[in-house]
């Protein structure tokens, strides 16, 4: 019984070593603490350089419009900067939304070069003088280079903005 209670012992120790590395918020204290708790060695810290950047997209939202088209603008983060540069690439996909009826299918290549962290991705929204529902599309990131990809799908919503007239439609019942 007395083994176990050592191990209990070492373990009660090294959580309340990582709580306080925590705290502190020390350089590397996860990578030392968390070595300590899976039993490896304190001397094991993570750097901060051999965190992968992780590049996420947010949602967009719009009003159609009558003619022309309007741009929605998505918005694309790195959640730390890194002193390597980052590559992502973009497509848009539909749902509800019909790509070159509602939107300008697009695809591309976004750069962060080292220290940047936000970039942003237009989309043309076409106008029309239709009642519709309101509609939606997606921009998705593929193949990302020196990071990983957190959130990687945008949702683009477009809020129709024509008023249809609706006629009861009345059978004659003769």
């Amino acid at each position: 019984m007395k083994g176990g209670r050592n191990q209990i012992t070492g373990f009660v120790w090294s959580f309340i070593l990582l709580l306080l590395l925590s705290a502190v918020n020390c350089h590397g204290a996860w990578g030392s603490a968390g070595a300590v708790l899976a039993g490896g060695s304190a001397g094991a810290i993570v750097a901060q350089s051999d965190i992968p950047a992780i590049v996420s997209i947010g949602d967009a939202a719009i009003v159609e419009g009558h003619s022309g088209t309007r741009p929605m603008v998505f918005h694309v983060t790195l959640k730390t900067a890194t002193t390597q540069t980052v590559t992502v690439s973009y497509k848009t996909a539909k749902d509800t939304a019909l790509a070159h009826v509602d939107y300008v299918q697009t695809s591309g290549l976004l750069t962060f070069t080292p220290g940047q962290v936000h970039k942003t991705i237009t989309i043309h929204v076409i106008g029309d003088v239709l009642f519709e529902r309101d509609e939606i599309f997606y921009v998705t990131l593929i193949q990302a280079q020196n990071a990983l990809i957190g959130d990687g799908i945008g949702q683009g919503a477009i809020f129709d903005d024509d008023y249809g007239l609706f006629l009861p439609v009345v059978m004659n019942q003769s």
